[in-house]
């Protein structure tokens, strides 16, 4: 997976893990946004996926099926906090809002093709490694995104 941001371009490695996967860890120094709402929702997705972990890849749950509507769950999540974290960036002006809503999309993009053609705990399996590894470049860079609008705009938290 290609990721772009700020003219970055990051290759996003797919590992094929199918066994186990790590779970993610939140870093509060690196992941912080000062907005509080933001930062919240970014944890309890963060919680949310390494639970999807546990469930799906660990193998507490075995059909694949059940994996696939977890993770839908956690797809439409993800879609809602992009509305509200887009609705944020477009209010405060952000210079690079336009590109951060393109970025979303194109994510959210990816993870609902793939999970349609989804048949097995393999293709669930690579899907959560995509969406760790997105997750890894992202929120850190996001992070100092919504920081310097932050100290942009103070009263905005």
């Amino acid at each position: 997976m290609v990721y772009h941001h700020n003219n970055y371009i990051y290759l996003i490695k797919a590992y094929f893990l199918i066994d186990c996967m790590n779970k993610f860890t939140w870093n509060m120094e690196k992941f912080s946004t000062t907005y509080k709402v933001i930062d919240h929702e970014h944890q309890f997705f963060v919680k949310s996926f390494n639970d999807l972990v546990d469930q799906c890849i660990d193998n507490q749950v075995t059909n694949w099926e059940a994996c696939a509507d977890h993770l839908g769950e956690l797809l439409a999540f993800l879609r809602k906090h992009f509305k509200a974290e887009e609705a944020l960036l477009c209010s405060a002006n952000a210079p690079h809002y336009q590109q951060h809503q393109q970025e979303h999309d194109l994510l959210c993009k990816s993870l609902d093709q793939a999970l349609n053609r989804s048949r097995s705990l393999t293709d669930i399996n690579l899907i959560m490694q995509q969406l760790f590894e997105w997750m890894d470049v992202h929120l850190e860079l996001e992070a100092e995104e919504f920081r310097k609008l932050q100290t942009a705009t103070p009263t905005q938290s």
